[in-house]
């Protein structure tokens, strides 16, 4: 019995060990427990993350939070962001996207066919519910702008996510994501019109996933594990939607959906993530460049956004600095430093009177790196 107890003991203490080496990390997701975040889960239940010497802790919505802050902050490592990302980035919030899931977003404008609102041009002096961030969204923008609709005469009211309520006429239009609302909808068998802006050329990425840039810096072994590892999970799930749904149904099911529910959204999201690839998270920089163009064109960027800056390249470095640094940099490219005359190793002069030294090989990497100039003062 003794050696039974040791034994027991001891596997304790290894596997704590074992729990203790793994890097902790934290995921905020944009959104309450769904299929959408099912790479994540299944990455994490199926082991992929501990392989990869991560321990993840999926952090739920919650509303009201500002998930890019978090970021910034450091209060969450990485987190899950739509299009709207660009306007984060372009407050000259440190932010670096590694991949985009979606290749084309999920956000649709909905109505009824009852309510003869058939086209864009239907809808003038029309209600159209939506979140602030469906609402900023410069593909929605866009694609009824496209249609010379006056923005003053639509009556914005916020989004109470019930899609009773397009069906009892307390708004003409609704916004929603092409992998719930409809599946509702077909349920009850009411007919329906789809508005993606997609189809109006405006096609744009959703669900990057993105970090702190410093964050990246300092810990890129273990942004670029938690991107692969991620990814696995993803590739598991769209190649496993009965078992993840199975998962998310026994685990992350806090809005009680279906199985049907479920499995519905499941086969929707696939489609979007492979659209045009056979890649999962592909970013193309050229297509970023134009949403951000686009967001430019309407107004909505307070400053322009370097996509070299924004999108991550596995063999690019990035340069920590934030754009106020650099353009304090710029502006004050030489500082004066005080150093002894003889403090050998650290600094020194030479028998040609160059200064030599631990600093002073410090202060080259230095300049090399970031352009400033360092002028010597001998105390």
């Amino acid at each position: 019995m003794f050696k039974i107890l040791l034994v027991y003991l001891l596997f304790i203490q290894i596997t704590n060990a074992e729990d203790n080496s793994l890097k902790k990390i934290t995921l905020q997701l944009s959104w309450l427990n769904q299929f959408q975040f099912a790479g994540y889960y299944v990455a994490k239940e199926k082991g992929f993350y501990k392989e990869s010497g991560l321990d993840v802790d999926i952090r739920p919505f919650e509303f009201g939070i500002n998930v890019p802050h978090e970021i910034i902050s450091g209060n969450v490592d990485f987190a899950i962001g739509r299009e709207t990302l660009i306007i984060e980035k372009a407050k000259n919030y440190d932010i670096v996207s590694l991949y985009a899931l979606f290749q084309s977003s999920p956000l649709v404008l909905l109505s009824l066919k009852k309510s003869n609102i058939n086209t864009i041009n239907d809808f003038t002096n029309k209600t159209i519910m939506t979140t602030i961030d469906d609402s900023s969204e410069a593909s929605i923008k866009a694609m009824i702008s496209s249609h010379k609709i006056d923005f003053r005469t639509l009556n914005f009211i916020p989004h109470t996510h019930n899609i009773n309520d397009l069906i009892d006429k307390k708004t003409d239009v609704i916004s929603a994501y092409s992998s719930k609302a409809p599946y509702e909808l077909e349920k009850l068998g009411i007919e329906y019109n789809t508005f993606s802006p997609k189809d109006y050329g405006f096609d744009m990425y959703s669900d990057f996933l993105y970090t702190n840039k410093k964050y990246l810096v300092n810990n890129k072994d273990n942004v670029i594990k938690f991107k692969e590892a991620s990814l696995k999970g993803w590739e598991y799930a769209f190649n496993n939607i009965e078992e993840s749904v199975n998962l998310i149904l026994e685990k992350y099911n806090s809005q009680n959906l279906t199985k049907e529910e479920l499995i519905y959204e499941a086969n929707q999201l696939k489609k979007l993530a492979y659209e045009n690839t056979d890649t999962l998270g592909k970013i193309d920089k050229n297509k970023v460049q134009r949403i951000h163009d686009l967001y430019n064109i309407m107004g909505l960027l307070p400053n322009k956004v370097d996509i070299n800056d924004f999108v991550y390249e596995k063999n690019r470095s990035l340069n920590i600095f934030s754009s106020e640094e650099l353009q304090l940099i710029k502006s004050k490219p030489i500082l004066k430093v005080g150093i002894r005359n003889d403090f050998k190793p650290f600094t020194f002069s030479n028998n040609l009177g160059e200064r030599e030294g631990i600093i002073h090989d410090y202060l080259n990497l230095i300049s090399q790196k970031t352009g400033l100039k360092f002028k010597y003062e001998i105390n």
